[in-house]
């Protein structure tokens, strides 16, 4: 068993983590319990653009959990951060849902559809073909290109639903552009994370549901790796993979049980 007596920080995956749709995963709130008590630090990741931070924290209060945002960290703000600290970029436009148009405009960003400096495409759940045209034509003109993360399926309580990734496909089909991808298992939010909580690569784990999200982000940064299996990754998905988790637990109330004995 491996030992997580030097983890001072946990950065948790969301979907298919603590729970799936409106579904909380059973010990999630004596998880939170546990780590304030040991005093541990922790931070909330998502791929999910769909949702600002705000809509994040509702869902968590529907859970019956005060959660502060800035426990809550998504794709859409690593990848506006980066634009912002990185690029000369002042105006975009933006495939995705009010959130993430919200979280453009209180990045900083001139939400422009005719002549942006940039195409930043999300997981759109309100996609149409009239704005999906937009963005083709755009790219066509050798606009810059970003997406928020590359998950190709959402987990839902229904089963997995066409993601981010989904759409970049569609659109490398029809324009032959494929966009610089930020959240998991990307380097730019790994800095963001880490950056948040003030936390060091040998003291931080990341707890996942997905191999070539959650735990690609942690094989990249150098992180503990804590694998749990009530989101899309099976025990027998693991048969094939080189390089394994650190830890593999059925769910989140493993890690809880864990955590307490140091």
């Amino acid at each position: 068993m491996h030992n997580l007596k030097h983890i001072e920080n946990f950065l948790f995956d969301m979907d298919g983590t603590l729970y799936i749709g409106n579904h909380l995963f059973e010990g999630v709130s004596q998880l939170f319990d546990t780590l304030n008590t040991k005093k541990k630090n922790f931070l909330l990741l998502t791929n999910n653009s769909s949702k600002d931070k705000s809509l994040y924290q509702k869902k968590w209060q529907g859970f019956g959990i005060d959660m502060p945002l800035e426990k809550i960290l998504t794709s859409g703000q690593a990848t506006f951060q980066y634009l912002k600290s990185q690029t000369s970029i002042k105006s975009v436009y933006v495939l995705g849902t009010d959130s993430l148009k919200k979280e453009a405009i209180d990045s900083g960003f001139k939400l422009q559809d005719v002549n942006p400096d940039a195409v930043v495409l999300g997981y759109d759940t309100s996609l149409t073909y009239e704005n999906l045209v937009k963005a083709c034509l755009l790219l066509q003109k050798n606009k810059f290109y970003y997406a928020t993360h590359p998950d190709i399926n959402c987990p839902s309580e229904l089963g997995p639903l066409p993601d981010c990734g989904a759409i970049i496909e569609m659109i490398y089909a029809s324009t032959g552009r494929r966009p610089k991808i930020f959240g998991k298992p990307n380097q730019e939010m790994i800095d963001a994370a880490l950056q948040r909580i003030n936390g060091k690569k040998d003291n931080t784990a990341i707890v996942g549901d997905r191999l070539y999200t959650d735990m690609e982000m942690g094989y990249r940064a150098h992180l503990t790796t804590i694998l749990v299996l009530t989101g899309e990754t099976k025990r027998e998905d693991l048969k094939n993979e080189i390089r394994q988790p650190d830890l593999i637990m059925e769910n989140i109330s493993e890690i809880t049980s864990l955590i307490s004995t140091y």
